[in-house]
């Protein structure tokens, strides 16, 4: 039940590709409604990037090695979006809704604490979908952030956090030698925004549909 709970969580999971100019970079991001996505500011810094960003669904292998068929979408250049630099998130607008294909994940505050397993869902280097399952325990809850020892590379930027209920809990931003916000000590670990912080700093108009999307799920 575990295993195929995280594979249906999974399919609301994409990979992101920017182009902005000769410059072209990539991260992970998720469904929180059926047309918004989120990811982090760094890799969506500003609306202007959006003509140039596409999402790419069920990017991903099967078990012998084949390439999944993928499904892409554009972000809605003109539709909603939000950022902010020190939560390090960004919510976007993604043209069709695929949401009503993919799924997506609802947003809403869930507890998390020290010792607790969590698993990470997400594209490193750009590659195909990837699931972090072992050596997952967080290490640390405080200020806006919780940090864990979970397996992550560069791309790996904007994926889910998830408990052992598949519920999100974070949105990956960070890993190396990183402080803890409240003791100042540097420790080799990632770290998530804990979206509960991200929920409140939500403008009314977007927190209000995040909202009656988790709803709709229940």
């Amino acid at each position: 039940a575990f295993l195929s709970r995280g594979l249906e969580v999974s399919r609301s999971v994409m990979y992101i590709g920017v182009r902005a100019g000769s410059k072209r970079w990539s991260g992970t991001g998720f469904l929180v409604a059926p047309h918004l996505g989120m990811s982090n500011h760094h890799v969506l810094s500003e609306k202007g990037v959006l003509g140039s960003t596409t999402t790419k669904f069920n990017y991903q292998e099967t078990f012998d090695g084949g390439a999944e068929p993928t499904t892409l979408y554009k972000a809605k250049p003109k539709g909603l979006f939000h950022a902010n630099e020190a939560l390090d998130y960004a919510v976007f607008e993604v043209d069709g809704e695929p949401g009503q294909e993919w799924g997506y994940l609802p947003l809403q505050p869930h507890d998390v604490q020290p010792n607790q397993r969590i698993n990470i869902i997400q594209h490193p280097f750009g590659q195909p979908k990837q699931i972090s399952i072992q050596n997952n325990l967080v290490e640390y809850v405080g200020g806006n952030v919780l940090q864990y020892v979970t397996a992550t590379n560069p791309g790996s930027s904007g994926s889910p956090v998830l408990d052992d209920e598949w519920q999100v809990v974070g949105l990956h931003h960070a890993g190396g030698s990183i402080p803890e916000p409240t003791t100042g000590r540097f420790y080799n670990r990632n770290e998530g925004i804990l979206v509960s912080r991200i929920l409140d700093d939500l403008p009314a108009n977007i927190r209000d549909q995040i909202d009656e999307a988790a709803k709709a799920s229940e």
